[in-house]
C-alpha cells in the first residue's frame, strides 16, 4: 500500500471530505503505485478501457482519475472533461489533469481526429496552410476535413483525363 504524500493529507478540505470519507481515501491509496520516473499515480485495480475504476462505499462506480481530481483539486464544470496531460490513462495524479472542452480533448488525443488536426503537410509534402488549405464540410453533424488544394487539383485533373480518354 502506498501512503498519500504529506501535502495531500494536509490539503483535504471540508468540501473534499464529502467526496471521499477517510476509509475511502485509504482504500483509494491502496490501489495506487507512484511511478517515480514520471510522477504518475498509476491505478492498479479495475480498469475500463485503460482508465481506473473506483467503487465508492455507496457502491457507485466512478473513474478513479475523476475522483482524485475532485477530491484534491475541485469540481469539474458540466460539459467539461479532464485531459491526461501525461497521456497515461491509468494515471490518477490530479496535477496531471486539465479541465478542457470535449473538442480540445479530442484534438489533443491520439485518435484519428487529433492526429489529422496536428498535420502540417499532406502526404505529398505540400503545406496544409494558407491558400493551399481547403476546408470541406463532410456532412451534417460530421464536422469538416482539411485538404491540400494542390492535391485536390491533381485528383481532379486525373479524373478529367480518365473521363475524357
Amino acid at each position: 500500500m502506498v501512503e498519500a504524500p504529506e501535502v495531500l493529507n494536509r490539503d483535504l478540505t471540508a468540501s473534499s471530505q464529502r467526496l471521499l470519507n477517510q476509509a475511502e481515501i485509504s482504500r483509494f491509496w491502496s490501489k495506487i503505485v507512484i511511478d517515480c520516473a514520471c510522477d504518475c499515480w498509476v491505478w492498479t485495480a479495475s480498469l475500463s478501457n485503460g482508465y481506473g475504476q473506483f467503487m465508492r462505499s455507496d457502491r457507485k462506480p466512478d473513474l478513479a482519475y475523476k475522483v482524485a481530481y475532485e477530491t484534491w483539486r475541485g469540481s469539474v464544470l458540466a460539459g467539461m472533461q479532464l485531459d491526461h496531460l501525461c497521456r497515461v490513462r491509468a494515471c490518477c495524479n490530479p496535477w496531471h489533469l486539465e479541465v478542457v472542452t470535449q473538442h480540445e480533448n479530442i484534438l489533443r488525443g491520439d485518435g484519428y481526429c487529433g492526429k489529422a488536426a496536428r498535420k502540417t503537410h499532406c502526404l505529398r509534402g505540400h503545406p496544409l496552410s494558407g491558400d493551399n488549405l481547403v476546408i470541406d464540410v463532410t456532412g451534417i453533424g460530421r464536422g469538416y476535413s482539411r485538404q491540400c488544394r494542390e492535391c485536390k487539383r491533381l485528383r481532379k485533373a486525373r479524373y478529367v483525363a480518365r473521363s475524357s480518354g
